[in-house]
C-alpha cells in the first residue's frame, strides 16, 4: 500500500491490490507470528522512518518551548506535551522531561500552571502506582492563587481517590484538600463530593460481611486522615464542617433522606470495633506520635461534635476509660476527647440507670484533681448537667 501511493499509477493499483489476495492452500505450513514477534517486525519496519529519527529533536524543541517568553508557545508546548505522554508515558522517566514539567509548576503564568498540574495528572490516573512520588508536585499547587489550577488539583485528587480508594496514598491526598473546603463554591464542591462518594456513599452489595469490610476500610481511612492533618500542624475540625454540611444537604433535600447519618452511625459502631483492637496490638511510635488509640478517641469527638446522638449508643462502652491513670501527653489527649464526648452525649440519653451515673460523677470528680483546665472544664460541665438534670439535690459540690 505504501508503495502504491508512492507511485500514484492506476496500472500498478491492481497488481499491489492483488498482493493482498492469500491462497491459504499454499499458506498451511506457514508459520504464523506472535502478537509479540508482530509488534517487534513493524518496530523494525518503521525504525528507518525519517519521522521516527526526529523524535529526540522533536521533544527537544517542545521542551525548549517550555522556556519561551510568550504565555501561549508555553502553554501549547505543555499542552503538546501532555499528548505524547497520553501516548507513551513512559517518556516521563526522561530526566529532561522530568525537569521541564518541575520548573512549569512554579510559571508565571495560571494557564502554563493548570496544563502542567493537568499532565502529571492524567500520568498518575493512567499510572496508579506512581501516585506517591509524583502526587506530591500536584498537592503544593493546593493553596496556588489561581482558581483555576486549585481546581484542576481538586479534580485530579477526586479522581485518584475514587479510582483508587484503597491506595496507600489516599489519606495523604484528603489532607491536603481538607482544607479547600474553605474555598470557592466550584473548589467547595469538588471536595466535598469527593468526601461523600469516597466516604459516605453506600456499598453496591447486599452481603453484611462486605458492608462491614466497606465500613471499616473506611473507618482506618479517616483515622489516617484525622492523624495526618493533626501531625502536619492542621485542624482536624475539617471532617466536623464536612460531615455538618452533607448532613445539612441531606436535610435540605425534597425528600429528605438519612443515608449520610446511618453511614456515620455505621462509622462510629466500626470506631468502637477498631478502638478495641488497637488497644490490643504493640505499636512502636515515633517522638510526638500519636497512638491509634489516641487518634481513634480525637475521631470519635469530631462525630460527637457534629451529631452528638451518634455517641449516645456508645457511653456506656467509652464510661471504663474515664479510669485512665495516664498523666503523660497521650493520657491528656485521650481523655480531653472522652469528656468532651460525654459532655456532648450525655444530656441526651433517655432514663439513664443510677448506676451508671454514679460511676460517672465518681470518675468525674476525680479527674478534676489530677488533669488540666481544658478536661477540668469539660467535667464540670458534665457533672453539672448530671446533678442538676438528673439527680436533684441528692449531690453537692
Amino acid at each position: 500500500s505504501r508503495w502504491d501511493y508512492e507511485d500514484q499509477d492506476e496500472e500498478k493499483t491492481s497488481y499491489y491490490a492483488s498482493q493482498w489476495n492469500i491462497d491459504h492452500r499454499q499458506t498451511n505450513n506457514v508459520p504464523l507470528m506472535s502478537p509479540d514477534g508482530t509488534y517487534q517486525m513493524m518496530v523494525l519496519l518503521s525504525i528507518e522512518n525519517p519521522l521516527i529519527k526526529s523524535f529526540d529533536n522533536l521533544i527537544l524543541t517542545i521542551i525548549n518551548v517550555l522556556s519561551e517568553r510568550l504565555v501561549k508557545y508555553r502553554t501549547k508546548g505543555m499542552k503538546s506535551l501532555t499528548m505524547i505522554i497520553e501516548s507513551d508515558p513512559s517518556i516521563l522517566g526522561d530526566h529532561r522531561i522530568q525537569g521541564a514539567i518541575s520548573r512549569r509548576f512554579l510559571d508565571t503564568s495560571i494557564s502554563v500552571r493548570e496544563a502542567t498540574v493537568d499532565l502529571v495528572g492524567r500520568y498518575i490516573l493512567y499510572k496508579p502506582e506512581f501516585a506517591k512520588n509524583y502526587y506530591p508536585l500536584i498537592g503544593e499547587r493546593i493553596v496556588d492563587p489561581g482558581l483555576s489550577v486549585r481546581k484542576r488539583v481538586a479534580m485530579i485528587s477526586k479522581k485518584i481517590c475514587l479510582q483508587e480508594p484503597l491506595n496507600p496514598i489516599v489519606p495523604h491526598i484528603c489532607a491536603t484538600i481538607v482544607s479547600r473546603i474553605y474555598d470557592e463554591n466550584s473548589v467547595k464542591t469538588i471536595v466535598l463530593s469527593t468526601f461523600k462518594e469516597l466516604w459516605f456513599k453506600i456499598p453496591n452489595t447486599k452481603s453484611k460481611s462486605k458492608i462491614d469490610m466497606y465500613i471499616r476500610s473506611r473507618v482506618d481511612q479517616i483515622i489516617q486522615v484525622v492523624k495526618v492533618v493533626t501531625q502536619n500542624g492542621g485542624k482536624s475540625t475539617f471532617f466536623v464542617d464536612i460531615l455538618n454540611k452533607l448532613l445539612k444537604n441531606e436535610r435540605n433535600k425534597k425528600k429528605p433522606t438519612t443515608q449520610v447519618y446511618e453511614l456515620a452511625d455505621s462509622m462510629c459502631r466500626g470506631l468502637m470495633d477498631a478502638l478495641l483492637e488497637y488497644e490490643e496490638e504493640d505499636n512502636e511510635l515515633k517522638e510526638n506520635e500519636l497512638s491509634p488509640v489516641a487518634v481513634a478517641f480525637a475521631t470519635l469527638d469530631l462525630f460527637a461534635t457534629a451529631d452528638p446522638s451518634l455517641l449516645v449508643p456508645h457511653v456506656e462502652t467509652l464510661q471504663p476509660y474515664l479510669k485512665t491513670k495516664e498523666t503523660n501527653k497521650e493520657g491528656e489527649t485521650i481523655l480531653r476527647n472522652l469528656t468532651a464526648i460525654f459532655e456532648k452525649a450525655i444530656p441526651l440519653i433517655r432514663h439513664p440507670s443510677n448506676e451508671f451515673l454514679d460511676c460517672i460523677l465518681q470518675d468525674l470528680s476525680k479527674i478534676l484533681y489530677f488533669h488540666g483546665m481544658d478536661i477540668i472544664k469539660s467535667s464540670m460541665r458534665c457533672i453539672c448537667f448530671v446533678i442538676n438534670e438528673e439527680r436533684g439535690k441528692e449531690y453537692i459540690l
